[in-house]
């Protein structure tokens, strides 16, 4: 048996775990960094700034998302309800490039029909604003399929979005049809946008301009109204004379479900001594399409309101020959409610934006290691109450996960801190520096340093720097803020090393794809 996970699903599950990360009260989401130490054969960067190191895949099994991200993991940050969001790929609008209409047979680069071309995207941003392509001029070549022209008129946002009756489709003068969605603010653009990722709120209502605009867009949205005609075979004429195509189904075009002649396009192909002609374009609405038609503001716009169509073509001089194919074409379909009533379905929104802002100094007066390789998402996290034995819910805001050791004073504390990233005792016993604040070195182990444990009144020594020494104070073997090893890894990502400076602040953005 055969199975294909939709869209829908994968949408109806970033929602989902958006909403538990957001409502989660007594299991917390956090960030976490960790990972110190470097690769097996780490390299140094190339003298461009590349890091040529090759970083090992991550493996899907506990021992790598358990407990080897639990022995490297430095700070964890929760993740609040305003770090989460929905998100789908970006594309800016550049001249001259062609952008694909929206079609329900292709999201994210994946095409079913053949004759498509691939790598083109139906959404683009300009100045954050967001528009959905829906109809591109076309044509249809027998040598190379189904293509469009390129755009060269920028969408930009219509002034009608502030009116009663929002007017958000458009058509440009290079034959392109845009609607415009929403408008990524500056808290948006900060938080979630990358280089190839955006953001795809579902706006609140009460909430800013930017909310007050994307619910007029979707309250008028315009119902089920066609927008684009993808010709899947241009057929074989003698001429070019016009073929009749009408549309019939359960909706009604203003002004009929014959296109007019005008809006079909016809291109001759020769082939040796053998010329004929073949339909290369059908444009569901003219040049000089009202904002009215375009937008579905008529006095019955539940007529033109589809839900079932089928593309006939009729008449032309049709050329008969035997291998010949017949002429034929679909129209596209919008989403349930039509174009703009949900966003993240037209955009097909179905990655989650997570975003974590890491600063040492404010947050707890922590010095922290030089660099990071690993980034994830963990929740469940546990600590023992004040009684030092009931083991309740972690639900700060910040802490470390790490083992530390107490030392004689802040001034070998700190003189390891500036001068090692791995440490010794006499007896063998080694660990990864990762933090230190006052007189505390913060460390972790792994199966590179061993698992041997520190004592107190220990004497230990820099391996880097072998005149770096200090004592561990009576008592001074801590065990981490919170208990490790509880709680759930969702998500761990291996990176290059992340160079960073004392003060620097972190401000994470991960985009995972559900």
């Amino acid at each position: 048996m055969t199975a294909i996970i939709t869209d829908n699903f994968r949408i109806s599950a970033a929602r989902f775990l958006k909403e538990k990360i957001q409502l989660a009260s007594t299991a917390p989401y956090y960030m976490f960094l960790g990972r110190s130490q470097p690769w097996p054969n780490e390299q140094p960067l190339l003298s461009s700034g590349e890091d040529p190191t090759t970083v090992p895949q991550t493996e899907d099994n506990h021992q790598v998302t358990h407990y080897d991200a639990f022995q490297n993991m430095h700070v964890v940050k929760k993740i609040n309800a305003h770090q989460v969001e929905l998100c789908t790929k970006r594309v800016i609008w550049v001249s001259d490039t062609v952008y694909r209409p929206w079609d329900s047979n292709y999201t994210d680069g994946t095409y079913l029909p053949n004759s498509f071309v691939s790598g083109l995207e139906d959404r683009v941003v300009t100045d954050r604003h967001v528009f959905l392509c829906l109809s591109s001029p076309a044509y249809f070549d027998v040598t190379s399929g189904f293509s469009y022209e390129p755009s060269t008129i920028r969408p930009t946002k219509p002034d009608s979005i502030g009116t009663s009756t929002p007017r958000s489709i458009f058509k440009t003068s290079d034959g392109y049809v845009w609607m415009y969605l929403y408008t990524i603010d500056d808290q948006l653009n900060s938080s979630f946008t990358t280089g190839s990722y955006m953001p795809v709120p579902f706006p609140t209502t009460g909430g800013d301009s930017r909310d007050a605009d994307q619910i007029k867009v979707q309250d008028n949205a315009p119902l089920g109204k066609i927008y684009s005609i993808h010709i899947t075979d241009g057929g074989y004429y003698n001429d070019n004379t016009k073929p009749t195509v009408t549309l019939i189904g359960d909706g009604s075009l203003v002004g009929g479900n014959v296109i007019p002649s005008d809006q079909i396009t016809m291109k001759s192909y020769t082939n040796g001594t053998d010329t004929w002609w073949y339909i290369s374009d059908i444009q569901v609405h003219a040049d000089n399409v009202s904002l009215d038609d375009l937008n579905g503001v008529t006095s019955t716009p539940e007529d033109d309101a589809w839900t079932q169509v089928e593309v006939v073509i009729t008449g032309g001089n049709y050329y008969p020959g035997q291998t010949n194919p017949e002429p034929s074409a679909v129209a596209v379909l919008p989403p349930q409610g039509g174009f703009g009533k949900c966003a993240q379905i037209d955009l097909a929104a179905h990655n989650l934006g997570l975003n974590c802002e890491f600063n040492f100094e404010s947050l707890s007066g922590f010095k922290t290691a030089s660099q990071f390789r690993e980034i994830g998402v963990v929740t469940g996290l546990t600590e023992f109450d004040t009684d030092g034995t009931t083991v309740i819910p972690y639900v700060g805001d910040f802490t470390n996960t790490l083992k530390k050791l107490t030392m004689a004073s802040e001034t070998e504390a700190e003189a390891f801190r500036t001068t090692t990233s791995t440490f010794t005792n006499s007896a063998g016993a080694t660990a990864h520096l990762d933090l230190v604040k006052d007189d505390l070195i913060y460390y972790h182990q792994d199966d590179t340093t061993g698992f041997k444990e520190f004592s107190a009144s220990d004497n230990i020594t820099s391996i880097e720097d072998s005149s770096v020494t200090g004592t561990v104070a009576a008592n001074g073997i801590l065990d981490a803020d919170i208990i490790q090893y509880t709680g759930d890894v969702i998500y761990l990502e291996k990176r290059h090393k992340v160079l960073r400076a004392e003060d620097q602040i972190e401000n994470i953005k991960l985009v995972v794809e559900l």
